[in-house]
């Protein structure tokens, strides 16, 4: 009879642990994140309650239909007061561009807070974005400007395929989801795609294949580090591609530190491409060098020069 107990109990306990396990694995995203006691529950036309666990995620909302989004708090008991969440939406860029509202020219990554523009409609414990149907990705421009004409290329929208950032956080900050997200008026998932819609047109062109692209990585000399500036730039872009980015010192080192100069170089040791570049208002230019020294060294480096301002 003992023996059996005590059976019982082992297999119990390998039980308790095995929960608990799993329970980690489940909010730390399979040992990959610290443990989350905060999470988002999504419910979409197609999907239900889909748990969001992760801290980097990518989604496709339909258009003209309600999207909720809601808050979970692992330890939070039935009736307890909610403890808030925040809700903030900005650009997610994948490659910059310029474009012009009324005449006047703009660049994509000084957009800012686009949640006005969206609009999402906030609840104790959820909130539901609604994308209106006539919404494009140009009109979010517009209206982020308050503008009535506006000008874009349109490799704009195909450079950055998931071009805004849905950003989800706990009431204390301490644990933020973010959802690169892009919307179309007739999105469906894979799974529900008929059979019998096979797409047999044999004229469709064929796509050109893609330039390659290489890696811009970020470097700093001086007395400061890369934590003092704001710096938005592409991490990657094509042989002879134009390039720009914005470089600023942050508010709190303002009065600490200042950017001398950038240059651009290359990261191996070719040192033959040296380039300081100018700026106009914290906003650079820089043109990627040939494919050639490209295909060899791989990357460019931007490195800026961070000094004291009473230097």
């Amino acid at each position: 009879m003992k023996t059996f107990v005590k059976a019982v109990c082992y297999v119990l306990l390998i039980l308790l642990v095995a929960v608990i396990i799993g329970f980690i694995f489940k909010f730390t995203n399979g040992f990959n994140e610290d443990m989350k006691t905060f999470y988002i529950e999504y419910s979409g036309k197609y999907s239900k309650h889909i748990q969001i666990l992760t801290t980097e995620n990518e989604m496709t909302f339909e258009k003209g239909t309600p999207h909720r989004f809601d808050v979970k708090y692992v330890f939070d008991k039935d009736g307890e007061e909610p403890k808030g969440y925040k809700v903030k939406i900005v650009p997610n860029m994948t490659r910059d561009f310029d474009y012009t509202v009324d005449g006047e020219r703009y660049l994509f990554s000084k957009l800012g807070d686009l949640t006005d523009v969206f609009a999402p409609v906030k609840y104790d414990s959820y909130f539901e974005l609604n994308i209106g149907e006539d919404l494009s990705f140009e009109g979010v421009l517009m209206k982020a400007q308050g503008g009535n004409s506006i000008s874009v290329s349109q490799d704009a929208f195909k450079s950055n395929p998931y071009p805004f950032k849905l950003q989800i956080s706990s009431y204390n900050g301490k644990v933020t989801y973010n959802i690169n997200f892009t919307f179309s008026s007739n999105y469906v998932p894979d799974d529900d795609v008929p059979d019998d819609d096979v797409r047999e047109d044999q004229s469709l062109p064929i796509k050109p294949p893609e330039k390659p692209l290489y890696n811009i990585v970020r470097d700093s000399l001086g007395w400061g580090s890369l934590d003092c500036v704001d710096l938005v730039c592409q991490d990657k872009a094509a042989a002879g591609e134009v390039v720009t980015f914005s470089a600023t010192v942050k508010q709190e080192y303002i009065n600490e530190f200042c950017i001398s100069g950038i240059t651009v170089q290359l990261c191996g040791t070719d040192s033959a491409y040296k380039e300081k570049l100018p700026s106009s208002n914290g906003t650079y230019t820089f043109v990627m060098p040939d494919a050639e020294t490209m295909e060899r060294e791989e990357s460019v480096c931007l490195l800026l020069y961070i000094i004291p301002i009473d230097m």
